[in-house]
This record gives structure tokens, sequence and C-alpha cells, in this order.
């Protein structure tokens, strides 16, 4: 086990290498120059050139990168264009939002899409299944902004109920979160329902309901085990999706996370603000990815076999 840990943890320096390169080719190609966004429209030649000179704008491109590279091994990701800040206090401030709706999001999305999943898949072609096969359907169709925006116009001008937006406290995040909830759900919803189905029809199911186990024991210990793999896949790809792509509900809720810092920093050209959001959204990402294979050996033995070798 330890030695796959190990092995996962050095993937980080390709992907971050990976990452770092094509963002930093891409903000490298782009038309216009940094030291004229610093200084403002209104500045002389001869103050954007010599600022240019300074920060090494000047260099080959190669060149350029590898001094960006070896600040970030010291873990400097730099000072933003737009405001001077330092681009790990700008992330570490907006982070915690963007980590907060995402897993409130994430856990309501469990909460209500595994068990309908469950129950639909035991009662297939019931009147529960029917109805959560359409609204899962409904609800997949519907983009998030648009839910976002009636859900606003419901509780918050109508009903007056919460607040549109801002982070201030829990109750900011109640309609940003049904609105990520409601995008979600149809996914883990439709993968619950389809992975029990195949389970419930193994021969092993059969076989336990034969020699007098109860429903319950079988759809517990048998099918639920058996079937949450494909599950927990789905789930974490979903939670890596909330972080790295809630822009649309930050915008929408005028909330200060790490999605609507990505996109202010794009507006306004800001590399080290992009290249440092993008690598640790890239980290956070393979993390994921890492606990979600270790819980897999958690609830598969024979996959705990395997890492015991």
């Amino acid at each position: 086990m330890g030695k796959y840990i190990a092995k996962r943890i050095l993937w980080l320096i390709p992907i971050v290498l990976g990452v770092s390169f094509i963002i930093f080719s891409i903000m490298y190609l782009k038309p216009g120059n940094p030291a004229q966004l610093i200084l403002g429209s209104e500045a002389t030649q001869e103050a954007i050139d010599q600022l240019s000179e300074e920060m090494g704008l000047n260099e080959p491109f190669f060149v350029q990168y590898f001094n960006y590279m070896k600040g970030l091994i010291r873990g400097d990701l730099g000072s933003s264009y737009r405001n001077g800040n330092s681009v790990s206090a700008e992330i570490a401030a907006r982070f915690p939002v963007t980590l907060r709706l995402a897993a409130f999001s994430i856990l309501l999305v469990c909460i209500i899409g595994i068990p309908i999943g469950i129950i639909s898949a035991i009662r297939q072609y019931s009147v529960i299944d029917m109805v959560s096969v359409v609204l899962a359907l409904v609800l997949a169709s519907m983009p998030s902004f648009w839910i976002g925006l009636m859900l606003m116009l419901l509780f918050s001008v109508q009903l007056q109920l919460l607040p549109p937006t801002g982070a201030d406290s829990w109750i900011n995040y109640i309609l940003p979160c049904l609105t990520l909830a409601a995008v979600n759900l149809a996914v883990v919803t439709r993968m619950t329902r389809s992975t029990m189905l195949e389970v419930i029809r193994q021969d092993y199911v059969r076989t336990a309901r034969a020699k007098g186990a109860g429903e319950g024991r079988v759809v517990m210990k048998h099918c639920l085990k058996n079937g949450m793999i494909p599950v927990l896949t789905i789930v974490a790809i979903q939670f890596s999706k909330l972080i790295g792509g809630a822009v649309l509900v930050e915008s929408v809720f005028a909330m200060p996370g790490l999605g609507s810092l990505l996109v202010t920093a794009i507006r306004s050209s800001d590399t080290p603000l992009i290249m440092g959001s993008v690598i640790v959204l890239a980290i956070i990402f393979t993390v994921i990815n890492l606990v979600i294979d270790l819980l897999y050996a958690v609830i598969d033995p024979r996959i705990r076999a395997q890492f015991a070798k």
C-alpha cells in the first residue's frame, strides 16, 4: 500500500510539469504585454520596456519557464499582475469558499442520489423508478446558471427567504449548493441505478436469496458493496468538477471562490494568478483520485489483496 501511495504521489511531478508547460505556453503566445497591464494604458513606452526588462519578460520562452518553475519548487507562485498581491495568498483566501460549496453539494448529491438510485433499481419499473428516471433526465438537461437564476427568483425575490449573493454565513450556501446538487444529482442517481441493476442480476445474489437471506441483507451486504466502485468513481469525478468548474454558479451568486477568481484572472490576462490556480486545481484532482483509489481497497477485498502484494 505504501509503495502504491508513493508511486501515485510521484505522478504529481509529470502532471504539474505538463499542466504548467501547457498553460505557460498559452499565456506566452497570447497578445498583449504584462508590463503594460501592470502600469496601465497611460504608461510611457520607456516605462513599459524598463519593467519588462526587470520582470524578465524579454527573455526567451524556456528561460522564463525555467525561472517560473524554480519559484514554484520553492513554493512561490508569484505575484498578481492586477493588484500585486501574492498568488498563494489570493488562492488561500478564495479556496475555502469553493471547497465548502463543492463539499456541501456533493454531500447533498450522495444523501439524495444514491438512495434514490438503489430504490429505483430494487423496484424497477415502479412509480418511484419512473419518476426518478424522468426527474434525472429533466435535471440533466437544465444548465446550472438557469437553475440558479430560477432558485434565486423564487426564494430570494418572491419569497425573500434566502440571500441571493455572498458567502458570509451557511445560509448563503443553500441556493448555490441546491443548484450544483440538482445538476449532479441526475448523474449519480442514474449511475447508482444502472450499477445496482447489473449487480442484482448476478448469480451470487440469486444464490443468497435462494439460501433464505433477507432482502435487506442481500441489498446491503451483497449488492451495495459490489456496486459502489463505479458510483464512487462518478462521485469523485463530480466532486473534482465541482471544485474546478463551479465558475458559473459562483458568478451567478457572486461568491468569492476560486472559480470566480480564475475568471477574473483570465479576463485581465493575469498570468501568475492563472498559472497558480490551474496548478493548484491539478494537484487537487490528483489527490482526490488517490483517495478514491484507496477507498476502493476499503470496499473491495480483491483490490485490497492487490495492494498487499
